[in-house]
């Protein structure tokens, strides 16, 4: 990422990191000033393999475009919840603090799966 500053001295972010004054205190260093490149792609392979996340085959290559990706955003971010279970069903609602029980009306645990195959 500073590569990529570092070859647009035009933009004001530019400054920021590299003309910026020096620190008067050791504590006070800018935090990119301890910086490493990272290869994210590996770093992110890693911390998806190794993550306990319902789903997690269903991306293999995040930089491959999945399919569907051109449709509108409403219709790919129904079809993503749906194939990742991820969906605002009463069970993720609880997880997330904002529901006081993941089970519906009828008493059934509410996901998004559920709230496709049952009717009330």
């Amino acid at each position: 990422m500073l590569q990529v500053v570092e070859g647009h001295p035009n933009w004001p972010v530019y400054a920021d990191v590299f003309e910026h004054p020096p620190p008067q205190l050791a504590s006070r260093r800018p935090i990119w000033s301890h910086m490493t490149s990272v290869d994210t792609i590996t770093q992110w392979r890693e911390d998806w393999s190794s993550a306990s996340v319902v789903n997690h085959t269903v991306v293999t290559d995040p930089t491959l475009r999945q399919p569907g990706f051109d449709l509108p955003r409403h219709t790919w971010s129904m079809m993503n919840r749906f194939e990742t279970g991820q969906g605002p069903g009463h069970a993720n609602l609880h997880k997330w603090g904002l529901a006081q029980s993941p089970s519906c009306d009828c008493g059934q645990r509410q996901t998004i799966n559920t709230l496709s195959t049952h009717a009330h």
